[in-house]
This record gives C-alpha cells, sequence and structure tokens, in this order.
C-alpha cells in the first residue's frame, strides 16, 4: 500500500529558489548601478583634471609675456595683447574643450585680472566648466634681474616697471628702454632711458616725423654708442621784499623773471655734459632742468661716475650775486634745498640745543666732521642743513655713539627728538647713478639796505662764500 503524500508541501524549494534569483537580481542592479556612478565620476573627474591643466596653461601662458608693449613683430606675448578670446577647441582623451581667456577693463594702471576657463560637455550631455582666476602686474619682464642686484637706496623702486629716475613722461618703447624728448632741447635732440638702469643714450630724430615724445619709436631713433648719468631737479622762486621765511621755501609762489642757464662743471676731466631748462607756467610756476653726463660704462655699470658741481647763469649775468654780502634788490641768490645725501644713521638731540648724539645706520660705520662741513637732519617730511661747529674724529673702537655739534640751534622742545642724518654730497663726487630732486630755490640778494640769507631749510649754494 502506497503511503499517503501531503499535498501542501509541493512546490516550495522552486518557490525559494526563485525568491533568491530576484534577492540576487536586486542586489546585482544596485552593484551595477554602483560601478556605473563609479564610472562617471571617474570620467568626469579624469575630464576636470585634463581641464585644469588646460586653464592653468593659458593662465601661465599670459603670466609668461616677454614685454609690456604689444609687437607685431614678434611671436611672443606682450602684456598688452593679454585681452578676451576664445581659442579653437582641443581634443582631450575622452572629450573636447574649449579654453578662453576673460580680461575685463583695468581698474587700476599695469594691473589686470584674468580668468582662465575651459568648458566642456561630459557624457550625460551636462556642460561643465573650470575657472581659474588671478591678476597679472605689468612690470617689465628685465626687472626680474633686479634680484641679483645690490641693495642700494631707490634701486628697487621702479614705477611702471622702470627706473625711478626715468621722467614719468617719457615713452616705454616695450623693449626694455624709454624715450624723451627733453624739455627745452633742439627739435632733433632725443634721449634713451635704459629701463633697469637709468642710463642715457643720446639719439637723433627727424622734427618732420617726430614732433613730441609720443611720436618717438624705436625705428625713428638714430642713437649713438656714448652713454651718460641723469641730473635732474626744479628751481623755484621766492623774490619777497623782505628775507624768505621758512614758509616762502615750503611754498614759493614766485616764478622766473629773468632767463636762466644751468650748467655743470666738471673735476674729473670727462666729457662736457648737456644740460636743458624749461620753464612751466602759472598755477605754480618754476623752471624744470635735465641734464646728461657723459660717463664711460663696463659691464653695465658707470666706472668711474663723474665728479663736479651745477652752477647758475642769468640772464643778463649781472643779474647773478657774486658774494653772500650781496644787498640788492635787482640782484639774486641760489640755495639749495638740504636734499638727503649718503645716510649716516640717527641722531639723537635736545630741543634747544647745538650737540648731536649719532648712531650709524646697521649697515654703516662711523665717519669723521671737519668743521664748517655739513650735515642734514631730516625729521618729518623736510631736510634741515646744519654746520658742524669743530671736527669730529673717529670715536674709540666699540663705541656704540659719535657726537658732533653744529652752529645752529637744534629745532623743537623738549628731550630725545630723533631724526634721520645725512652727510653732506655737495659738490657732486664720484656719481654712479642718475640723480634726481636736485632742487634749488632762487631769492632775492637783499633789499638795498641788509644782505638776504637762504632760508632754513636750504644752503647757500651761489654764492657759496
Amino acid at each position: 500500500m502506497k503511503p499517503a503524500v501531503n499535498p501542501t508541501r509541493r512546490g516550495v524549494s522552486l518557490i525559494e529558489a526563485i525568491c533568491a534569483l530576484g534577492v540576487m537580481a536586486f542586489g546585482m542592479l544596485a552593484v551595477v548601478g554602483v560601478q556605473a556612478t563609479l564610472r562617471s565620476n571617474a570620467d568626469v573627474s579624469k575630464q576636470r583634471a585634463e581641464a585644469t591643466r588646460l586653464a592653468q596653461q593659458g593662465m601661465e601662458r599670459s603670466r609668461g609675456f616677454a614685454q609690456l608693449a604689444a609687437n607685431a613683430a614678434t611671436a611672443s606675448v606682450e602684456f598688452d595683447e593679454i585681452i578676451t578670446v576664445t581659442e579653437a577647441a582641443v581634443n582631450g582623451i575622452n572629450a573636447s574643450y574649449t579654453p578662453s581667456l576673460t580680461v575685463p577693463a583695468a581698474v587700476y594702471p599695469r594691473m589686470k585680472t584674468v580668468t582662465s576657463s575651459v568648458s566642456w560637455v561630459d557624457r550625460a550631455g551636462v556642460t561643465q566648466t573650470v575657472q581659474l582666476n588671478s591678476a597679472i602686474a605689468g612690470i617689465a619682464p628685465e626687472v626680474a634681474a633686479s634680484m641679483m642686484l645690490p641693495q642700494q637706496s631707490g634701486v628697487m623702486l621702479r614705477p611702471g616697471g622702470r627706473n625711478r629716475t626715468i621722467p614719468p613722461l617719457a615713452k616705454d618703447l616695450g623693449d626694455g628702454t624709454s624715450a624723451i624728448k627733453p624739455p627745452g632741447a633742439p627739435d632733433t635732440v632725443a634721449w634713451r632711458f635704459d629701463n633697469v638702469t637709468g642710463l642715457i643714450t643720446f639719439c637723433t630724430v627727424n622734427p618732420a616725423v617726430v614732433i613730441q615724445t609720443s611720436d618717438l619709436t624705436v625705428d625713428n631713433l638714430v642713437c649713438g654708442g656714448q652713454t651718460a648719468l641723469g641730473l635732474s631737479g626744479f628751481v623755484r622762486y621766492a623774490r619777497t621784499a623782505t628775507r624768505p621765511l621758512e614758509a616762502d621755501a615750503r611754498n614759493p609762489i614766485d616764478g622766473p623773471s629773468n632767463p636762466l642757464t644751468v650748467s655743470i662743471a666738471r673735476t674729473d676731466g670727462g666729457l662736457a655734459p648737456v644740460c636743458y631748462v624749461q620753464s612751466i607756467a602759472a598755477p605754480s610756476p618754476y623752471n624744470l632742468y635735465n641734464c646728461a653726463v657723459p660717463v664711460t660704462v663696463t659691464g653695465g655699470d658707470s666706472s668711474p661716475g663723474w665728479s663736479g658741481s651745477v652752477s647758475f647763469t642769468a640772464d643778463p649775468a649781472a643779474t647773478m650775486a657774486t658774494e653772500l654780502a650781496e644787498m640788492s634788490a635787482k640782484k639774486i641768490k641760489v640755495c639749495s634745498y638740504a636734499n638727503a645725501g649718503a645716510n649716516v644713521g640717527t641722531a639723537a638731540f635736545t630741543g634747544g640745543g647745538n650737540s648731536i648724539t649719532l648712531t650709524p645706520r646697521a649697515s654703516g660705520s662711523f665717519r669723521t666732521w671737519a668743521a664748517g662741513s655739513r650735515i642734514d637732519l631730516q625729521y618729518g617730511a623736510w631736510t634741515y642743513a646744519y654746520t658742524v661747529s669743530a671736527a669730529v674724529a673717529l670715536p674709540a673702537t666699540g663705541a656704540a655713539t659719535q657726537t658732533v655739534t653744529v652752529l645752529e640751534a637744534l629745532p623743537g622742545v623738549g628731550n630725545g627728538l630723533t631724526a634721520a642724518a645725512f652727510s653732506d654730497v655737495w659738490p657732486f663726487s664720484n656719481v654712479s647713478v642718475p640723480v634726481i630732486n636736485s632742487n634749488y630755490l632762487v631769492i632775492r640778494a637783499g633789499d638795498g639796505g641788509a644782505a638776504f640769507s637762504c632760508p632754513v631749510s636750504t644752503l647757500a649754494h651761489q654764492p657759496s662764500s
């Protein structure tokens, strides 16, 4: 007799197998989804890395400009050629990229804000973009070489990427030099400056082609081989009916009354300097002068420099006083503003006294002072000239200070006043760099009954005794 079969257990194993397959199918779908997401993310990551590299290339290409002014004759990038542009598409490993450069209008001169962008369409049809932002300064590339120069006062200050002694109105020619038609010079004269050293090369131009400085180009300059160092400044006038005070020196309101000629008398036997003078009209009348002193150049440095003195000639010549005691109201005297010479340290003094305690600058040392020599003290915005009353020798080895006495009373009230101290650099001796702001003040010789002396912030220049 056959045993009875339990009908309730039929098909259970099949159902379990189907359920297991269903669970497995869902798990496999999840794995496939994760793999698809990973692949998509890896794809976008690879595209983003490649786009970032292209954006960096665009930014570095802009930073690598060879000169400031645009020059069609060269294939290199110039600062003025950094403009908004969309470049041709670049085929990458798994996408096509479109680089572009966006350069908005400059807010500051010689400074450009640059955005380097790269866009592409990913596998999902979505547009992706990478952007890099930076600011690029318009500094002449050759100025980077100044990092190799010894640190000297003012050498590293280069407004507009040029040596600070180059006149601001000089035109940058885009090849590491600048040029100007010196104010007051003949129409055929032009000077060309090295943007790094400030050295001058004498040039000529065709006045029919070059009317003003903005017309100058590399091609229309005919330059020789002689180089020179510049010397420039201004001449102000305070021809008051009474002896000019310090306020008259600080804010002179008079203008030139007689033609004035500036010349340099060399004491080193070098070639004759060239000077030009231009009169500047109201509301602030003055004379602007520019001189070029020929020097011998070896290895980019003036060697030697030059030595000499600046002198002024009035027209008629008899207008210039010949001695400090002159008191005629029809004659003039020339005072030199107490310009800072060689920095010799920090001066401490008591208001109203005549004794200066001098501490040398960190990179300097003590010096001797002859009786009658000049020491300048700069405090606040002005520099004042003083006369050493007695010779001062070098202090003992290891001394921290040096005491210098002067004829004139020191300014201020109270103790603990300090100033920067400068040694006299007049007359010019072994000058090896361009000199700017060598400034002068013209005053009346006197009022007919008394001789006028120079204001305290100036020194008698002509006559000097």
